[in-house]
């Protein structure tokens, strides 16, 4: 979760913030309070929350949201920079029907800029295949973490055994199916 607010022409933290620090370290608000359903989101890593605090209604998301904005409809921002990015501006009038129905578009807009139809990261094919195989193999879990890991510190052994507990849990079957 993060609490801002417009000063100037630029964000800085709602709290204040000590001189000479680096602003955006102190963006991030804990204690910011969120519904209950938004902070079980957030607490997965499914969601991020940003609360900004503009009283002069002077930034470019305050011009944006005055002809972009409907309470009955979710407007789709395509923003075309250095790394693009899509936003959802939505209605609070908007039903979750409306909302699912949308969903085909957030696949076409993703298929257009992105060239890819889905969200998040493409899968590995050939690291995938590699633990795979490796898991087919009678060994230890922390060969295999060796045999996956991209580098050497100890944080890419571990992300190595995260992955391969993620493929092994993909290949076994579903209960009643």
């Amino acid at each position: 979760k993060f609490h801002v607010r417009v000063v100037e022409d630029h964000l800085e933290p709602a709290t204040g913030m000590p001189e000479g620090e680096p602003f955006v370290e102190y963006f991030s608000s804990d204690t910011l309070p969120v519904v209950p359903e938004l902070q079980n989101v957030i607490d997965k890593g499914a969601a991020r929350f940003v609360q900004i605090e503009d009283d002069l209604f002077s930034t470019i998301l305050s011009e944006l949201e005055e002809f972009a904005y409907s309470p009955d409809a979710i407007t789709f921002i395509v923003h075309r920079a250095e790394r693009p990015h899509v936003f959802c501006l939505i209605g609070e009038r908007v039903t979750q029907p409306q909302l699912r129905a949308a969903l085909p578009a957030v696949s076409a807009i993703l298929r257009k800029h992105y060239n890819r139809g889905k969200a998040g990261r493409p899968r590995d094919r050939v690291r995938e295949k590699k633990a795979q195989n490796l898991l087919r193999k009678p060994g230890r879990k922390g060969e295999i973490a060796h045999a996956l890991a991209k580098g050497g510190l100890a944080k890419d052994h571990f992300s190595a055994e995260r992955y391969a507990r993620q493929v092994a849990k993909r290949k076994k079957p579903k209960r009643g199916r």
